[in-house]
């Protein structure tokens, strides 16, 4: 049987590439129908068929900023699109398509459709099924991305906008020669060159009048903003040059990071169930943990859905089961909120006692026994936990599979479920760790685990 984020990898790893190379090979402007059947087909595979159990914002976050990383599928048709915009950039090095479209358009060259806004000649064919596509989604891309302004840093020396205005050719040829292709190379630190350094990049003379003539173009109210900013990192992807593979990818992950706000609902939750507020690097640390706790993806899926809240509550269903009134389904009598279920219930608080014996020998300390440690991986930063957390956090992730497994039983926790878990997760992580080469990390997080183990059975 597949698990839940081994269903979001085989989505990833059969159904994307088929994908992507047709929103590459065919990049057409495609209806919102398509995106929702994909969706679906999405939810059919990890959900089967079910409503999602959180927001699809946390699906698609990248997984450093707390989410699984799914594929955003309509993202990945923008990012498909802009990707041709590389070859019509850097004209001398494009495919054979890239000329093809360039006579459909009646263009001189392809720059001036990208980077000089509304200087679109009337007689391009716009209507073409790639060109009228991705002109379209760049302009749209650009507006999110509040990339505005007639000129960009990117904008070439010769572009219709450059030419149309009163700037003599000669200079334009001359600062082309010498390598100034665009207009960002103009600038210094922020502030357009000086007279002087000019005079030595052109190699020529250059008089008074004509170098006020190329500032003040420069230097408008209109291009002043839209020249000195710094360039949009998914502007450097697309017009500079790089022979670096994966574009695609990394267009998709600037896109990602420019257009999903940074927070995922679920901390602010978890920081009201702990009456405390969760700052950025305790957030970071409860992602790291959260994805890299163990090397196995089948033992670390306990993790990953514990942290995201997957799991439902009596609490949360008392309105689709009145009867039960929100009370924990292990029969104490209380309230069956989320902290509830996995900390502050009597029988998890009996079972969670006597793991803590265990963390505590791993540790060779006392480790402080709070939920945020046992559960979101927090432990002091000292430098003597620092070096036993990641052996303390296989005890606790080992605990933490046991109250998923009796989520809604009345059967006591034992403890001898524990420790066939946690040899259970021995072999898988000695077997991933000879997959992956990581022996002496593996040797290393479960020496103390082993010692602690054969310490209280008394076989020392």
């Amino acid at each position: 049987m597949v698990s839940w984020l081994g269903k979001i990898n085989l989505f990833k790893m059969i159904v994307l590439p088929k994908l992507l190379y047709r929103l590459m090979a065919i990049p057409i402007q495609l209806p919102v129908s398509f995106f929702k059947m994909c969706d679906e087909l999405l939810r059919d595979i990890v959900w089967n068929g079910k409503k999602p159990r959180f927001r699809k914002q946390v699906l698609v976050q990248l997984k450093e900023k707390g989410g699984l990383n799914v594929p955003d599928i309509k993202l990945y048709h923008t990012a498909a699109s802009l990707a041709g915009l590389y070859d019509w950039y850097h004209e001398a090095k494009a495919p054979e398509w890239a000329y093809l479209e360039k006579e459909l358009m009646g263009v001189k060259t392809l720059k001036d459709l990208i980077v000089d806004k509304g200087k679109v000649p009337r007689e391009i064919n716009l209507y073409h099924p790639f060109i009228g596509n991705l002109l379209k989604t760049w302009g749209k891309t650009k507006k999110k991305l509040g990339l505005v302004g007639d000129l960009s840093p990117f904008t070439p020396i010769d572009s219709i906008q450059i030419r149309e205005s009163n700037l003599a050719p000669g200079i334009r040829m001359a600062l082309k020669k010498r390598g100034v292709s665009t207009m960002e190379q103009l600038f210094l630190g922020g502030k357009f060159v000086s007279h002087q350094r000019l005079k030595s990049v052109l190699k020529e003379e250059i008089s008074e009048f004509q170098y006020l003539q190329l500032k003040a173009m420069v230097s408008s109210p209109l291009n002043r903003e839209s020249l000195k900013r710094e360039p949009h990192k998914i502007e450097k992807i697309l017009f500079k040059i790089n022979k670096a593979s994966g574009r695609l990818g990394r267009l998709y992950r600037e896109l990602k990071n420019a257009l999903y706000t940074p927070s995922v609902d679920y901390i602010m939750k978890w920081g009201r169930d702990l009456n405390t507020s969760i700052d950025q690097g305790e957030e970071k640390k409860i992602w790291s943990h959260m994805n890299k706790c163990v090397f196995s993806l089948e033992v670390r899926e306990i993790q990953v859905k514990l942290t995201t809240r997957y799991y439902l509550t009596p609490e949360r269903l008392k309105f689709a089961d009145p009867e039960g009134g929100g009370l924990c389904w292990r029969g104490c009598g209380e309230v069956g909120t989320y902290m509830h279920c996995w900390w502050y219930c009597g029988r998890v608080q009996l079972f969670w006692s006597k793991v803590w014996k265990i963390v505590n020998k791993v540790a060779a300390m006392v480790v402080p026994f709070r939920p945020e440690t046992a559960l979101l991986g927090l432990y002091p930063n000292t430098k003597c936990m620092i070096s036993c957390q990641n052996s303390c956090k296989i005890i606790c992730l080992a605990a933490i599979n046991i109250i998923a497994r009796h989520w809604r039983s009345l059967e006591d926790l034992t403890m001898n479920e524990l420790l066939h878990r946690i040899w259970y997760m021995h072999t898988m992580e000695d077997f991933h760790a000879d997959l992956h080469n990581k022996k002496q990390d593996f040797e290393t997080i479960w020496a103390p685990i082993r010692k602690a183990l054969d310490n209280l059975n008394g076989t020392t």
